[in-house]
C-alpha cells in the first residue's frame, strides 16, 4: 500500500514538474552570461583534453564550477549549442530535486508522525517546491546550472545521510560524502552541508559521541577546501563593501526571500541597492531586526520545537554564502532569486508540518482541497508566466526595465540585446536613456561607442570611448570592463596612424587598472610593435604575474625572452604555454628550437 503511494506520489510530482516547466523549453539563450559560460565560452566550444582540463583549473570567471562547466561541454558535444537541450537538462535537474525532497520531507516528517501525515507532509513540501515561481530563473536560466546542478546534489547527499542515520551501514554515508564533493563541484555554495548534517542529528536525537564528530570530519575537510578556492575567486566581491554594508544588504536579502516566498510578485532579475548607500537607517534596523528576532526564534525553540529549529537554521545557514555575492558588473544588488533555491526547504518544512495535519483534521476536507487545489493551479499560472520571462534577452531586461526603469544594469543590456538583434535605433536609445540616468558607468559608453563603429561613425565613437575613460566610476573600484573604453580607443588610434598617442592611453589603462592582466598585455603587444622590447617583456611579465593562466601573456613573454636573450625563462614560459593549452599555436616547434640553442 505505502509502496503504491509512493509510485502515485512520483508520478504526480513528475507530471506536475514537466507540465509547468515544459514552457521554458522553447526559450532561447539569454546575453547575460549565457554567453560568457556556454555559446561563447571557449572551454565548452571544444571538449578534449585540454579544454577539460581547463574546467577543473580555472574559474569562471570567479567561480569554481567545474562539473557545470563539464555538463555544458557534454551538452555541448552532443547536441551543439540547442538551447533546448541545456534548458531540458535544467528541468531534470529540478525534477530530480523535487522527488529528493520529497523524500526527505518525508523521512524527517515520519520521524515526528504516523506515515499517513507525513506522506502528505512530503508531497505537500515537495509540491510547494516543484512549483513556486521564485525558482522560475534557477530552471529557466541556462547559466543558472550551477545553482541547480549543486543544490541536486545536495540534496542527494542528504538524502544518503538520512538513509545512513536509520542503521542501513557505511554505504550511504560513503555516498552522502561523494554526492557532497560533486555538489561542491558544482558550485561551492553548498559548504554548509556539515552543520545541516548536524541539524539532521539532532532531529534523529542522535546522542553526542565521539562517533557523530568523526562522521562530519570529512565534509568539513571538503567544505574548507572548496571554501578556500571559492574565497580566491571572489577578490572584489569580498572587498568592495565595508563590513557594515555586507551584514545590511545580507539581513535585507534573507528578509526579501521571505517575503517572495509567501508573496512571489514582480520577481525580477535585478533588484538593485542605491550605491553608495548608509547602513545606519531605519531600514538596517528593521531588517536586522527581523533577522535578529529569527535567529532567536531558532534558537529558542532548540528545545521545544525542533522543527521551528530546523526549518529555521536550514534557512539561515544556507543562505550564508550567499552574502558574499552583491556586486554584478559594478552594480549592487541585495538579492538573487535564485539563490534561495535549496534554502527555501527548511521554511516551507517548517510551513507544511504546521499546516498538513490541521488541514487533514479539518471537517470540511473537500473546501480546503479545493481551495488547495485553485491555488495550485494560481502559483503555476504565476511560474508559467515568469518563465516567459525568460524566452529571449529583449524579454528579459525589459521585464527588469518594467520593475526598475532607471536600471542603468538592465538598460545598457537590453541595448546590447537590442545590438545583437541589428535594432540599432532602438540600442542607441536604451544607452542614452543609461546615460542620461548616470554617465559614470564606462561599459555603457563603450557599448555605445561599439554600436558607432558598426554604423561606421568612428568620430563619434572615438568622443563615447573618450567619455568612458572621463567619466570613472564613482564610489567603487574599477573592474575590467571598464577599461575596455582604453582599449578599443587606442585601436581606433592606432588604425588612424597616431601609434603613439595609442600607447599612452594604453600606458594609462594599465596605471588606472594596474590590478587586471588585460591592460598590461595590450600594453606589452604596443611596445613589441615598436620595438621595446624591455618594455614589452615588463607588462608581459607582469599580465603572467597577475593571471598566471594568461596564455597569450606567457606565449609572448616566451617570445620577448628570447629576443632579449633570457633563453631559459623562454623555455620556462613555453612549457607554462604548453601545459596550459596544449597545441597552442607553434609551440611545442618553438619550445624545440629554444633547448637546440640552449644546448
Amino acid at each position: 500500500m505505502k509502496e503504491l503511494r509512493l509510485e502515485k506520489a512520483v508520478i504526480t510530482l513528475s507530471i506536475i514538474t514537466l507540465g509547468i516547466f515544459s514552457f521554458s523549453l522553447s526559450n532561447d539563450f539569454v546575453a547575460f552570461d549565457d554567453d560568457l559560460l556556454i555559446y561563447e565560452n571557449p572551454i565548452v566550444l571544444e571538449f578534449n583534453g585540454s579544454t577539460l582540463w581547463r574546467a577543473f583549473t580555472t574559474y569562471d570567471p570567479e567561480l569554481y564550477v567545474p562539473l557545470t562547466i563539464l555538463s555544458y561541454q557534454i551538452e555541448r558535444a552532443l547536441f551543439g549549442l540547442n538551447p533546448f537541450i541545456f534548458h531540458l537538462t535544467n528541468l531534470l535537474l529540478h525534477l530530480g530535486s523535487v522527488l529528493l525532497v520529497f523524500y526527505c520531507a518525508l523521512k524527517l516528517a515520519w520521524k515526528k508522525m504516523e506515515y499517513s501525515d507525513a506522506f502528505w507532509v512530503g508531497l505537500v513540501c515537495s509540491i510547494i517546491f516543484a512549483i513556486h515561481p521564485l525558482n522560475a530563473e534557477a530552471v529557466a536560466w541556462a547559466a543558472a546550472r550551477k545553482d541547480i546542478l549543486s543544490s541536486f546534489f545536495f540534496f542527494a547527499s542528504f538524502a544518503f545521510y538520512i538513509r545512513y542515520l536509520e542503521g542501513e551501514g557505511k554505504r550511504p554515508f560513503m555516498w552522502s560524502l561523494v554526492m557532497f564533493l560533486l555538489a561542491l563541484g558544482a558550485k561551492a555554495s553548498v559548504i554548509m552541508l556539515p552543520l545541516i548534517l548536524v541539524l539532521v542529528d539532532l532531529w534523529y536525537k542522535r546522542k553526542i559521541r565521539i562517533e557523530m564528530v568523526i562522521d562530519k570530519i570529512p565534509f568539513v575537510l571538503l567544505s574548507v577546501i572548496f571554501g578556500i578556492i571559492a574565497m580566491l575567486g571572489k577578490q572584489m566581491q569580498l572587498a568592495g563593501l565595508s563590513l557594515a554594508q555586507k551584514l545590511f544588504l545580507s539581513a535585507k536579502g534573507s528578509v526579501f526571500y521571505v517575503g517572495k516566498l509567501i508573496w512571489p510578485s514582480k520577481l525580477n532579475i535585478f533588484y538593485p541597492q542605491e550605491f553608495p548607500f548608509d547602513v545606519y537607517t531605519a531600514e538596517l534596523v528593521f531588517y536586522a531586526a527581523v533577522l535578529v528576532i529569527g535567529a532567536v526564534l531558532a534558537i529558542v525553540s532548540l528545545r521545544k520545537n525542533r522543527v521551528l529549529f530546523f526549518g529555521l537554521a536550514f534557512y539561515l545557514l544556507m543562505l550564508i554564502p550567499t552574502f558574499a555575492t552583491f556586486w554584478k558588473n559594478g552594480f549592487v544588488y541585495y538579492a538573487t532569486d535564485r539563490y534561495p533555491y535549496a534554502a527555501q526547504f527548511g521554511l516551507i518544512l517548517v510551513l507544511t508540518f504546521a499546516l498538513v495535519p490541521k488541514i487533514r483534521s479539518c471537517k470540511r476536507l473537500n473546501v480546503v482541497a479545493c481551495a488547495s487545489i485553485a491555488l495550485t493551479v494560481f502559483v503555476s499560472f504565476l511560474t508559467m508566466r515568469q518563465l516567459d520571462v525568460w524566452k529571449d534577452s529583449e524579454a528579459l531586461f525589459r521585464n527588469a526595465l518594467k520593475y526598475n526603469p532607471t536600471s542603468v544594469h538592465a538598460l545598457n543590456n537590453l541595448g546590447t540585446s537590442l545590438y545583437d538583434l541589428d535594432k540599432m535605433d532602438e540600442a542607441i536609445a536604451a544607452y542614452d536613456q543609461a546615460i542620461e540616468i548616470n554617465s559614470y558607468i564606462p561599459q555603457v559608453h563603450t557599448n555605445k561607442g561599439l554600436l558607432l563603429i558598426k554604423q561606421k561613425k568612428v568620430e563619434e565613437a572615438k568622443r563615447e570611448f573618450i567619455a568612458g575613460i572621463e567619466n570613472a566610476p564613482k564610489n567603487r573600484m574599477y573592474i575590467e570592463d571598464d577599461l575596455l573604453a582604453y582599449y578599443q580607443l587606442a585601436k581606433i588610434l592606432d588604425e588612424q596612424g597616431q601609434l603613439h598617442e595609442a600607447i599612452r592611453v594604453l600606458e594609462n589603462a594599465a596605471k588606472t587598472g594596474s590590478a587586471f592582466a588585460s591592460s598590461h598585455y595590450y600594453l606589452g603587444i604596443k611596445y613589441q610593435q615598436i620595438g621595446d622590447k624591455e618594455g614589452a617583456y615588463k607588462e608581459f611579465k607582469s599580465a603572467t604575474e597577475i593571471d598566471k593562466r594568461h596564455v597569450d601573456a606567457h606565449y609572448r613573454l616566451a617570445a620577448v625572452s628570447a629576443e632579449l636573450g633570457n633563453l631559459d625563462e623562454a623555455v620556462d614560459a613555453l612549457k607554462r604555454v604548453q601545459r596550459l593549452h596544449p597545441g597552442y599555436e607553434q609551440t611545442e616547434k618553438h619550445l624545440e628550437n629554444m633547448r637546440d640553442l640552449i644546448k
